[in-house]
Formats: structure tokens, C-alpha cells, sequence
């Protein structure tokens, strides 16, 4: 078991002693899974899967990143043209994380009709103090310059576009 090389495919994780210790998203937007390889590598050292199916996956073309820098253009300025959900999460928080796909499922049904930006508030504090915001995740619906509603906690895409429905139109 020791001479065992380090498996970066989940169909031999649980036979030879892998697990895995913790989901993290990138700024980009994708997620690597990060695994303990105890038994073989000096103490429990952590790695990352470089291959994993959350790393491969494309983003979507209505999913951006924003900071502070470019909100008033990408999200202020092009609200004018078509809404746009903007969240603000961070790495730290599983609720955000849990958010996340929901929230990304729900803009692909819209076909383009409404654009997601994320907001990472651990780099962008600044914003996230000028919406006082006061939890995380924190997804607020932007049209027209204006804020149309807002909402906190995750919750299931069916809901998100009950409320987007409601607050847009």
C-alpha cells in the first residue's frame, strides 16, 4: 500500500486510502477538489486533482467575474441593456458554494436574458460595505441602474426563478 502511486481519478480513491478533504473554487469560477493522501506521501500531505470533472467543466458565457474595478462598467452600465444577478460569495462559505450551480442552471435557462457577474468579497470588501451587505451569499438582481430585489442563503433553482420572475417582470 505504500508503494501505491497517487490516484488522480475518483474509481480508486476509497481502495487505496484517498479521500476527499475539501472543495475550492478559483476566481474563475471552477472548482478543484483537493485529496489526503495518507499512508504514501511524508505526513497527510494535501494535493490537488488536477483532473477532476468540477476543473474540466467550461463556464458558461452568461457567468463573469467582476471586482470592484470593473462593476460600474459590467454590471451597472450593462444593466441598461438586460438584467444581470450579481453574487456575492465567498471561498470560505458553503452556502455560496451550494449556490453556485443552482444559480448557474437557472441563468442558462434564461438563454442570455439575464447575465450572472460574481463578486468574491474577501478581494472586494469595498462593494460588498456599499450594499451593506450583511451574510453571505448575498445575490442581488440589478436593471436599469436600479436594484430590483435581493435575497440571502442558497436556494434551489426553482425558487431563484420564481423570485427572478417576480422581481423583473
Amino acid at each position: 500500500m505504500g508503494d501505491a502511486p497517487a490516484c488522480s481519478v475518483a474509481c480508486l480513491d476509497t481502495r487505496i486510502g484517498i479521500r476527499p478533504i475539501r472543495y475550492r473554487t478559483t476566481l474563475r469560477g471552477t472548482k478543484q477538489m483537493w485529496y489526503l493522501f495518507p499512508g504514501f506521501l511524508k505526513g497527510n500531505d494535501i494535493i490537488p486533482r488536477s483532473n477532476s470533472v468540477e476543473s474540466s467543466m467550461q463556464k458558461s458565457p452568461y457567468v463573469f467575474d467582476v471586482d470592484v474595478d470593473g462593476f460600474e462598467e459590467r454590471v451597472l452600465q450593462a444593466s441598461e441593456g438586460q438584467p444581470i444577478l450579481v453574487d456575492f460569495w465567498a471561498e470560505w462559505c458553503s452556502p455560496c458554494l451550494a449556490l453556485t450551480p443552482a444559480l448557474e442552471r437557472t441563468v442558462g435557462a434564461y438563454g442570455g436574458q439575464i447575465l450572472l457577474a460574481k463578486v468574491e468579497v474577501d478581494d472586494n470588501m469595498k462593494l460588498a460595505g456599499h450594499y451593506r451587505l450583511r451574510g453571505f451569499p448575498t445575490v442581488i438582481l440589478f436593471h436599469k441602474h436600479e436594484e430590483l430585489g435581493r435575497f440571502s442563503g442558497a436556494r434551489a433553482s426553482h425558487w431563484i426563478e420564481e423570485w427572478i420572475d417576480q422581481h423583473w417582470r
